[in-house]
């Protein structure tokens, strides 16, 4: 999960108000197998930016016209480096490194708790400077996913200073086939929402499979005019690797 409002600095936040019991504040971490070190996910992505647009990728990668508009396709790798202190928040989580075209990019900040997936944050990392971060981390965990969830059940994610999380199951164990091959997996959809006006600035669909974690995301940034850039995140293969 990435934050798409651009923070220049590590920015350590505290939400307002959580509307679920899976985000609330625990000392005890507990790690589970999707998160084991060296578990690695590959991924095929396509970004689509609709025609008329002045964007581009932060990355430098060619891309192709269509009539859509402007489709760049690379390959993701997330890969986790085991646990450690974050010592901003002065708690031991899961690193996951992402890799774009096989350079190292971002770094997310997860765990696992009671069948849950809690999310503390994502930064960015530059190659030349890797000191220099640019990101969120939060003390209270966006959770992303719970075993435990029905169909239909909501919750909510809410700061001050960036658009509030409103996640809801739209369905448990449907069969999905990505380039990975097939898996029955729970569908979530999560909307990022400006607090002042209820706008929706981001759509992301993700599908969980049980053991695996994220198989597919289909992200959405709506910009004016109706248009939106299209993101579609899909699993070509997982397993554990070593950790490079």
């Amino acid at each position: 999960m990435k934050l798409n409002t651009i923070i220049h600095q590590i920015l350590v936040i505290i939400p307002l108000l959580t509307l679920n019991s899976m985000a609330e504040e625990s000392t005890s971490q507990k790690q589970d197998d999707i998160l084991i070190k060296g578990n690695t996910w590959h991924y095929d992505v396509s970004l689509t930016i609709p025609n008329g647009v002045d964007f581009a990728p932060e990355f430098k990668i060619p891309g192709e016209s269509t009539n859509q508009g402007t489709v760049y396709k690379y390959k993701e790798r997330q890969q986790s480096i085991g646990t450690d202190k974050i010592e901003e928040i002065d708690f031991e989580l899961t690193k996951v490194n992402i890799y774009i075209s096989d350079t190292l990019r971002k770094q997310q900040l997860l765990t696992m708790e009671d069948g849950a997936l809690l999310y503390y944050g994502t930064y960015n990392l530059d190659p030349n400077q890797p000191e220099k971060k640019e990101g969120f981390i939060t003390k209270a965990p966006i959770p992303l996913h719970s075993e435990k969830l029905q169909v239909a059940e909501k919750w909510q994610w809410k700061h001050e200073e960036i658009p509030r999380f409103q996640f809801r199951v739209i369905s448990k164990g449907s069969e999905v086939t990505v380039k990975a091959g097939k898996f029955n997996a729970d569908k979530i959809r999560m909307e990022q929402v400006d607090n002042s006006t209820n706008k929706v600035l981001v759509s992301k669909e993700i599908w969980f499979t049980k053991g695996i974690g994220v198989i597919k995301e289909i992200e959405k940034q709506y910009i004016p005019e109706g248009k939106a850039i299209l993101k579609v995140l899909e699993l070509t293969k997982q397993g554990i690797e070593p950790i490079k």
